[in-house]
């Protein structure tokens, strides 16, 4: 490349003219300040086609690490909510089973009906649910 190619008021410059200004460029080419084709273009341009090769693999490693972040954002927030659901279905799960095992026209449970009810499925699938 042309070392004057670089110099005061080129688009090579104005991109890479300082250490700062290199640091900026990376990372307007991520976030959509500066396309990053364009940026490409004039790094190819004044130095060599070569330097394309780790500017695209910047480009392509830091795309896919910021689409891993967002996706793992994503997942643990549909796992948080799956387990509050699960959670409060288990309660209503026991709730049911509860209301079941009550005396008639009572509001207390008998330990002979809790004993009727340990075989019922529901039950179990509670019993299972709750590791016991």
């Amino acid at each position: 490349g042309d070392p004057d190619g670089v110099g005061d008021g080129t688009a090579a410059f104005k991109f890479f003219g300082s250490l700062d200004r290199a640091i900026l460029v990376l990372f307007q080419c991520m976030t959509g300040g500066v396309n990053w084709q364009d940026v490409l273009d004039v790094l190819a341009e004044r130095t060599s086609p070569l330097v394309a090769l780790p500017f695209c693999l910047y480009i392509a490693f830091t795309v896919l690490a910021m689409l891993n972040v967002i996706t793992g954002v994503f997942v643990e927030s549909a796992i948080a909510s799956t387990r509050a659901e699960n959670s409060l279905d288990l309660l209503n799960s026991l709730r049911e089973v509860v209301e079941r095992m009550k005396d008639v026209g009572s509001n207390t449970l008998s330990w002979e009906n809790f004993q009727n009810e340990l075989n019922n499925p529901r039950m179990l699938s509670y019993f299972k649910s709750i590791d016991l």
